[in-house]
Order: structure tokens, then C-alpha cells, then sequence
């Protein structure tokens, strides 16, 4: 009876176990969410109940990470630490709840402590061409004409800058970078997106950057 007893004990250890370690694979995905003002894309490339290793892109920078995984009561806490530069590099502490395998509470903090630390929610987002989505999708779809160019140059900014958010291109200008983090089609993937714009976008973006100076010398609004 008691070796019975024990024996299913045993299967319900193992299928607890196995439960987690699915859970763990779960997160071997991309990640993205609003970071202070912008958005950042965490790619977690390997883990296991040991270590984990990944990258995240944020602005201008790509950084490399790695660290260790603990198991909590309630999931996994992963503490991941950037290799690059000290100065802007630091360390990220990602939670999963078992009941919230679809969201990572996550921290990061600086390494040499003279950058203010952020915290923020990450959810799964996979990196696409998001031709048709946002404002001007024209921009994307077909050459410009000269009607659709008569915008203040702000617009035109926008537009042409929409063009590199369908690509997932990572903004190092947070001002722009903002005009984007709610965008739920946009996640930064790339910080070079040059040889993926189609013959249309380059044309286009052309066009734009040769009307934007004329647009700006008219008076707009009242």
C-alpha cells in the first residue's frame, strides 16, 4: 500500500515537473512591450532550468544576454545579464507566472547605477512585415503621387518613418520611437532595415525626403 502510494506520488512530482519544463519552453520566444516611452524587443534564443540566453534591441542598441533561471512557487524567475559596454549595459529580472505563461514582469537595471531603472510588462510578439498596417499603408503598397505628399512635414516625417516601423526598424531617435509604442502591429527587430524595404518604400521614401523641404515653407493650420 505504501510503496502504492508513493508510486503515485512519484507520477505526480514528474507531471508537475513536466508542466514547468513546458512552461520553460514556452518562453524561448520574442518578447515586447512599452519601455519608457518606447518600445524594446527581447528575444530569449535558448533556455533551460539552468541558463538562459537571448538578445534585446532597443534605439540604436543590440545587446547580447545571459544568466540563470530559478524556479519560484509560482514559475520561473530569470535573471539575465547584458554583455556589452558598462556604461550601457545592465541586468534584467524577467517573472513568469505558471498561470501567466503570456507575460513576463520584468525589471532592468543599469550597471553602473547612473541610469534610472525601468519596469514593465512583456508579452509575446513575433517580427513581421506589417505591410497594410498603421497610418499612410500607401506609403508601403504603391508609388506616391502628388497628391497624397501634400502634408505638413510632420506627417511626411511620420510617413516616411512608417515605413521602417512595418519593417520593425528600431528607432535610435526616442522622440520618434514614441510615435510607435502603441502601435500593437510594431515591434523593433532591427536596427538596420535597409535591405528589407521594398523597390516602392525606397522610391517613396525619396519622394518624401524631396518634398518635405517645400512643404515645410507653406503656412499650415491658421
Amino acid at each position: 500500500m505504501k510503496k502504492s502510494l508513493l508510486a503515485i506520488l512519484g507520477v505526480n512530482v514528474l507531471l508537475i515537473q513536466s508542466s514547468f519544463a513546458l512552461d520553460l519552453q514556452q518562453l524561448k520566444t520574442s518578447w515586447s512591450g512599452a519601455y519608457d516611452g518606447q518600445k524594446i524587443g527581447v528575444f530569449i534564443k535558448s533556455i533551460d532550468a539552468n541558463q538562459v540566453k537571448g538578445y534585446s534591441i532597443l534605439g540604436k542598441n543590440k545587446q547580447e544576454f545571459s544568466g540563470k533561471v530559478q524556479t519560484t512557487s509560482t514559475g520561473y524567475k530569470i535573471t539575465a545579464v547584458e554583455s556589452g559596454a558598462k556604461a550601457s549595459s545592465g541586468t534584467f529580472i524577467f517573472q513568469v507566472s505558471h498561470n501567466q505563461p503570456k507575460t513576463l514582469q520584468s525589471s532592468w537595471e543599469s550597471a553602473t547605477g547612473k541610469v534610472k531603472p525601468k519596469y514593465f510588462d512583456l508579452k509575446p510578439q513575433q517580427c513581421r512585415y506589417a505591410k497594410n498596417e498603421g497610418s499612410f499603408p500607401e506609403a508601403s503598397n504603391r508609388l506616391l503621387k502628388d497628391d497624397d505628399l501634400q502634408l505638413p512635414p510632420e506627417e511626411l516625417d511620420y510617413m516616411r518613418n512608417s515605413i521602417y516601423a512595418r519593417h520593425g526598424y528600431s528607432f535610435a531617435n526616442k522622440e520618434i520611437a514614441n510615435a510607435f509604442v502603441e502601435a500593437d502591429w510594431y515591434m523593433p527587430c532591427s536596427t538596420n532595415v535597409e535591405n528589407q524595404l521594398t523597390q516602392i518604400e525606397k522610391t517613396n521614401i525619396q519622394r518624401i525626403q524631396k518634398v518635405r523641404p517645400y512643404m515645410a515653407q507653406m503656412e499650415w493650420g491658421r
